[in-house]
């Protein structure tokens, strides 16, 4: 850990590299800015991802994740509703819940990402 606390590890890169990354300053902060950068546009390309598939089960159940959850727990004439018009719902429901909290992390990462 550096002064600051924060972990910190040696990469190595090719001295050609080096060498040019210092024509446009400090290195080592221009080879963090390019890492960040790098995991923004991965991170937001697996959001994107995840968002497209949860928006699909929110459009096929009609409401978001949270209230859907709700209902089946709470509304046991919901429930049995949907027994007869999504037979798999609750298989669904698994999977859309996977998506939904996977989609929270990565958005939790990409805020922790960005405040680095």
């Amino acid at each position: 850990y550096d002064e600051k606390g924060t972990g910190m590890h040696t990469i190595s890169i090719h001295d050609k590299y080096f060498e040019a990354l210092k024509t446009f300053g400090d290195a080592d902060e221009l080879v963090n800015i390019a890492v960040q950068k790098f995991l923004v546009e991965q991170m937001v390309e697996r959001i994107h991802t995840l968002r497209e598939q949860v928006r699909a089960w929110e459009e096929a159940f009609g409401e978001p994740f949270d209230s859907f959850l709700k209902r089946t727990e709470t509304d046991e004439k919901f429930a049995r509703k949907l027994d007869k018009t999504h037979p798999m719902w609750e298989g669904e429901l698994i999977n859309w819940k996977f998506y939904h909290e996977e989609l929270q992390e990565w958005l939790k990462k990409l805020q922790h990402t960005l405040t680095i």
